[in-house]
């Protein structure tokens, strides 16, 4: 898995697996390659908070970020909404970048921050608009102080069909999709989601049916056109 980070700036994983076996893997895996570790997430966070503390970690729920210093190699960012709170929601997540991005500037060696559930961040619920520029403000600084940046989320259709009018989600995709380098692409059920992903990448009708044929933890890495099956 080491090579996800050597091949580009950005890495999407799609899988079936629990999620929150594999985030704790991915973060792991960055904690033991001496990575500075930063995770943002917008649900129950119990589950990486105690991952968090058994890698000696720090948790912040953002309530109290100007007197915040990251002193660990690993912090989760909670910044789960308060009663669906759609103000709330976005500035949130607009104070844990910017605590991000002052921090990082000082930080040494590989730098990762992880997003999970991103489709969560584009709740109907929530001022898309504001939303969409913070995340794309993250492909752009994460280029800038050479920061890998890893998104979580099950399938494209979970969250752009749930989240979005129809009109526009496929759109919306491709963009986000469109501005990585790397992509892990794990099953996907429905030929929507081999549609969205084949449109993005340009796939062969072969290389649809592989996509369609793996297994559980099993993926296909493609970076510049080429492809390489991974196991984790």
């Amino acid at each position: 898995m080491n090579v996800l980070y050597k091949c580009g700036n950005t890495l999407i994983i799609s899988s079936k697996s629990h999620p929150v076996s594999l985030v704790q893997f991915k973060i792991t895996e960055s904690i033991k390659e001496n990575s500075k570790v930063y995770f943002i997430t917008n649900e129950g966070a119990d589950d990486y908070i105690n991952h968090c503390k058994d890698l000696y970690g720090e948790y912040r729920d953002l309530s109290d970020i100007d007197n915040t210093s990251f002193k660990t190699p690993y912090t989760i960012l909670d910044i789960a909404e308060d009663n669906y709170q759609r103000d709330d929601f976005s500035d949130k997540l607009y104070n844990a970048l910017d605590f991000i991005w002052k921090d990082i500037q000082s930080a040494s060696g590989k730098k990762v921050i992880y997003l999970n559930n991103i489709y969560l961040f584009f709740d109907k619920r929530y001022k898309n608009d504001k939303t969409i520029k913070l995340l794309l403000n993250i492909f752009r600084n994460g280029k800038k102080y050479d920061c890998s940046i890893v998104i979580f989320y099950w399938k494209p259709t979970d969250y752009t069909s749930r989240y979005f009018d129809a009109d526009c989600h496929i759109d919306y995709t491709s963009n986000i999709l469109s501005q990585i380098e790397t992509s892990i692409i794990t099953t996907l059920d429905s030929t929507e989601d081999v549609k969205i992903v084949s449109d993005v990448f340009h796939l062969t009708e072969i290389e649809e049916k592989e996509i369609l044929s793996l297994n559980e933890n099993e993926g296909m890495l493609i970076f510049n056109n080429k492809y390489e099956l991974i196991h984790w």
